[in-house]
């Protein structure tokens, strides 16, 4: 279940990455460290993750069909914020900046309600190989949940806001078969293989699918 996760994330990261305010920050399952941030900077910044991965099987002739084949459903989660550097006090009466988030306001609010918007169309309405990839896993998008980033104990609303959407995709693929060409999953491993930061991971995805393990 697992291989699916992976590439949609992929896709959905180099699909956002420079087609909103957040520009080329957009980072796979964290947020970068910015230390060249200036204190008065206001940094839109987006991390993307996969989270639930849910198969209701259907069963079939094999076991391995049955672990592979059904209605499948992935929580796919853009988190989005306005960081800064912010003042951390410390017991002893000193203070540290680390960049965060800080509490939002009428500004903080209007760019992650922007950048929501600039990442609804760079996953669902722009073009571009990495946009109609992630669109060729994705078969349909049930429920679009946005949470914001808030301290639950002391009721501070941050300058944050977690996207999740509830995807349809396709079946991970089979065991040790390779893919035909213009699947997605072949059309995937051909461009991830193109992008030399994504090329280690295309061989060692193309192994197992092949049912090889590299050396």
């Amino acid at each position: 279940m697992n291989l699916t996760a992976l590439a949609i994330r992929i896709c959905a990261v180099e699909a956002i990455a420079g087609a909103t305010i957040a520009e080329d920050r957009v980072f796979d399952s964290r947020f970068e460290e910015m230390d060249s941030v200036a204190a008065s900077t206001k940094l839109p910044v987006i991390s993307v993750y996969t989270d639930d991965d849910r198969l209701t099987a259907e069963g079939g002739t094999s076991l391995a069909r049955a672990v592979l084949v059904g209605k499948r459903e992935l929580k796919l989660a853009v988190d989005m914020g306005v960081a800064s550097i912010i003042t951390i006090p410390l017991p002893n009466g000193e203070s540290v900046e680390e960049i965060g988030f800080p509490e939002t306001d009428s500004n903080h609010e209007a760019l992650l309600n922007v950048m929501g918007h600039q990442v609804f169309a760079a996953l669902f309405a722009a073009s571009g190989p990495w946009a109609d990839l992630f669109r060729s896993f994705v078969t349909n998008v049930g429920a679009i949940d946005s949470v914001r980033g808030a301290d639950v104990k002391n009721g501070t609303r941050f300058a944050a806001r977690s996207i999740v959407l509830t995807l349809d995709t396709i079946a991970d693929p089979p065991f040790g078969v390779a893919m035909p060409a213009g699947t997605p999953w072949a059309t995937f491993l051909a461009k991830a293989k193109d992008t030399p930061r994504f090329a280690n991971i295309a061989a060692l995805v193309e192994a197992e699918i092949s049912g090889t393990v590299p050396t």
